[in-house]
């Protein structure tokens, strides 16, 4: 009898065949980080799925099992002793379980670009005053957009005058990215929410890239 756990409203049974694509899932993330800090690989993609960043620590939720992103990045911390990690995380909807299982850890900069009027529809949670606590205060950077209609020119300014000068700044050993593409023009999802071009994408990715190869030890 396969468990029922609610997804955003749906409610979606979770079969063993389930579980164990969420276990490659996120195990195959695992893999491509160790493959990098072992010199084995200089960067790495995962097409994985079911995705992860709104999975909790103790819960499932929207469609998510795993943060695999997050464990990622929990996986360099407590294996390879990373102090800097940056997560970059462009799905049109925010991370909240990325964002939850570091909002208090230094060693972490979380960086989502999401819409406030879609789900998780949190915004005591996802906007750009919510910045960490703790310890964490200031890791988080919530580019919280507030309505649809943002496209290649939004996306590209957050990065070029926000993310990339506060990346330089953090100097990560690191960089991982929780790549939704929901805010890609086609996406059921996003559009008409944020009607990226799809061939546009890569270019938020590049100038991230050139921070991995001159200043950061690895990427993702």
């Amino acid at each position: 009898m396969p468990l029922e756990k609610n997804y955003c409203g749906y409610t979606k049974p979770i079969t063993l065949t389930r579980s164990h694509a969420a276990l490659l899932s996120a195990g195959s993330s695992l893999q491509i980080v160790e493959s990098i800090l072992s010199g084995e690989s200089r960067s790495g993609i995962g097409v994985i799925r079911p995705p992860g960043h709104h999975a909790e620590c103790d819960e499932t939720y929207g469609f998510c099992f795993f943060s695999n992103t997050a464990l990622a990045a929990k996986y360099a911390i407590e294996i390879h002793h990373l102090e800097r990690i940056l997560i970059i995380d462009w799905d049109v909807h925010h991370g909240n379980g990325i964002q939850r299982m570091f909002e208090e850890d230094p060693r972490v900069l979380y960086v989502s670009l999401h819409r406030l009027d879609i789900f998780p529809l949190k915004p005591e949670e996802s906007d750009c005053n919510v910045i960490g606590t703790g310890a964490g205060a200031g890791y988080t950077v919530n580019i919280a957009w507030p309505k649809r209609g943002m496209g290649d020119a939004e996306y590209l300014a957050a990065f070029q005058q926000i993310i990339m000068p506060i990346a330089y700044q953090y100097d990560p050993q690191l960089v991982l990215v929780a790549a939704g593409f929901d805010a890609a023009q086609g996406d059921p999802l996003g559009v008409p929410t944020s009607p990226v071009k799809p061939h546009n994408i890569p270019k938020r990715l590049l100038p991230m890239l050139e921070v991995n190869s001159n200043r950061c030890q690895h990427r993702w």
